[in-house]
């Protein structure tokens, strides 16, 4: 198991419904090996593997490949540094290359769970889903009781629209782990698509006591609130989200929803004034904004709003219009 630092990378942009994926590197001092001190080249390739490590810290990310390439050069058995650069062109949003490094780091030891994790994370982002499951698959295999492994399984499992092995993954990771407040989150998102909103309430709930300032979980169940018909919920909800996350434009974009719910036509206007200022290019904004001004009597302004989200995004012409 990978004692070094482990890092969360994100699946989905979109600012509800959010999925997260672990990703593992590999420190320094998980590559000691106790009693036996390098020498010579393997000597010089810990000192190159431990600089790459600085330059990624800092977000040097090109010094750093340079560097896990250098430690290589000197020791081309080295699987750590296979693994850790593969990490980093993962950071870069180069899966393809980094796939070719966790391949290599398998090639030298066939049973690197590590590798196999971010080797499936990769595949994941490229969008290859039945090799991404193989190499979850095979990190559960290795090791029954790692709990990322089910995590990361399950996220597979969702995109594949398999929902219930997704509750049954996420589920086996919260029994291994009952702090695991990502786990909480992405399975209260399952419920919520399989519309069972209660479970999904719960499941955030259990995310925010054991991580107060995870916005995403505030942002989704303010969702499920808004879904339920619990309008004032969900503007808490939303409310406390942009305390963490100012400038949210999912966030502002539901709140103001909810407030057009509540018949709070100058609070859903000002929440789509604040997205306008953030982009003046949200055709959502404009068309939620549009909604508030005419249900206020305002038909010049609703007009115009309406004009121009439609003149953004020509969908919108199809949309129903009050």
């Amino acid at each position: 198991m990978m004692t070094g630092s482990d890092f969360l990378k994100r699946l989905c942009p979109e600012p509800v419904l959010t999925l997260v994926l672990i990703l593992f590197f590999l420190d320094s001092g998980s590559c000691e090996k106790p009693g036996k001190e390098s020498s010579g080249p393997k000597k010089g390739a810990e000192s190159y593997f431990q600089k790459a490590g600085e330059y990624r810290a800092q977000g040097k990310y090109e010094q750093a490949i340079q560097a896990y390439s250098d430690a290589l050069r000197l020791d081309p058995e080295f699987a750590p540094a296979y693994l850790n650069r593969g990490f980093v062109y993962d950071l870069k949003n180069d899966p393809g290359r980094a796939i070719a490094d966790y391949n290599q780091a398998l090639g030298i030891n066939p049973g690197y769970l590590d590798a196999y994790l971010n080797r499936g994370s990769a595949y994941l982002e490229k969008g290859e889903l039945e090799r991404a499951l193989k190499d979850f698959s095979k990190a559960v295999e290795l090791d029954p009781k790692f709990s990322d492994a089910y995590y990361n399984r399950a996220v597979v499992y969702e995109k594949k629209g398999e929902l219930d092995r997704a509750v049954s993954d996420y589920s086996r990771a919260l029994r291994l782990n009952s702090e695991y407040a990502e786990a909480y989150l992405n399975r209260g998102v399952v419920y919520a698509q399989k519309g069972e909103l209660e479970k999904a309430i719960a499941d955030y709930d259990q995310a925010l006591k054991i991580d107060p300032a995870l916005a995403r979980a505030l942002l989704n169940r303010g969702l499920a609130y808004y879904q339920a018909g619990k309008y004032e919920q969900a503007i808490a909800d939303y409310s406390k989200a942009l305390e963490l996350k100012p400038g949210d434009i999912g966030a502002y974009l539901n709140r103001g929803s909810a407030y057009f719910k509540k018949g709070d036509w100058d609070k859903a206007i000002a929440d789509g004034t604040r997205i306008l200022e953030i982009n003046p290019k949200n055709a959502n904004a404009y068309y939620n904004r549009g909604l508030a001004y005419k249900m206020k009597g305002d038909s010049a302004r609703a007009k115009s709003d309406y004009q121009k989200a439609v003149e953004l995004d020509p969908g919108f012409a199809k949309k129903p219009y009050l």
